[in-house]
């Protein structure tokens, strides 16, 4: 759905609500102004194989005025034959972008996985509730998602600056005056499930879970593990910041790499 080269336009024929309401953004594009949920975006005669793919992935963010219920795709075969994918429209986060990922289960009966040539996107009715969402990207893969970094909390394996001042704040923890960066694991509901430990001294300890930027598993968050947060955080793509990660399982001290 990216500016440059993006798959996909607003849908003209039939005449969506989306027409002259979808604003293109540097790596996406945001659905608002007078748009219902009506599917008002997608491309057709194009050749998709999906063919042993199990999970759809959409990248997006629930905007402010959003009263669509649900984000629904809908995929086309060269029989004409449809499946329909629906996900609630509170499963995206409405503070950034965040990946939602939908189970494909069994296709429907008839339907061709291997030549699928039309998609639209949308809130899948005649266009009853105000649509606002950011959307990103649309893919299909045959894995889920792999684990995401205790930061993440959005899931959209991009650092932003709010996650980092989160990780700051369990960094600046003290005790007695002395900053130890000691945390725990959250009893009740916090952005990230922990929270602060002022009242214990610094020293190994043994938790449930340790924290992803943790990763000498001491409980505790030091200042190499904090400057290296603030290199996930700084990962650029050209001139603009993003932020983004992936998981990288051998040469990473925590796991994971910069970059897409």
């Amino acid at each position: 759905m990216e500016a440059t080269g993006a798959t996909g336009k607003v849908i003209t024929t039939p005449a969506s609500t989306w027409i002259g309401n979808v604003t293109r953004n540097q790596t996406s594009i945001t659905v608002g102004g007078n748009a219902r949920d009506d599917n008002g975006w997608g491309a057709s005669n194009v050749t998709v194989n999906a063919t042993g793919m199990k999970f759809i992935t959409i990248a997006g963010q629930r905007d402010s005025g959003n009263l669509a219920p649900s984000l629904v795709i809908q995929l086309i075969d060269s029989g004409l034959q449809t499946q329909i994918f629906s996900v609630p429209t509170t499963s995206f986060s409405a503070a950034g972008l965040s990946l939602v990922e939908i189970p494909i289960g069994t296709w429907t009966s008839g339907f061709n996985p291997a030549q699928i040539t039309d998609w639209t996107i949308g809130g899948g009715t005649t266009g009853i509730a105000a649509f606002r969402m950011t959307l990103e990207n649309l893919s299909l893969s045959a894995t889920a998602l792999p684990a995401r970094h205790s930061a993440d909390t959005d899931q959209n394996f991009r650092i932003n600056l709010t996650e980092l001042t989160r990780v700051m704040e369990l960094y600046q923890t003290r005790n007695s005056g002395v900053r130890t960066g000691c945390y725990d694991v959250a009893t009740s509901t916090t952005e990230d499930g922990f929270v602060p430990a002022p009242g214990r001294a610094a020293g190994a300890v043994t938790l449930s879970k340790f924290h992803s930027a943790d990763t000498d598993r001491d409980g505790a968050i030091s200042l190499a593990e904090l400057t290296r947060m603030i290199e996930l955080y700084n990962y650029r793509d050209g001139t603009l910041r993003t932020g983004q990660y992936r998981v990288q399982t051998t040469g990473s001290v925590d796991g994971f790499a910069t970059g897409p």
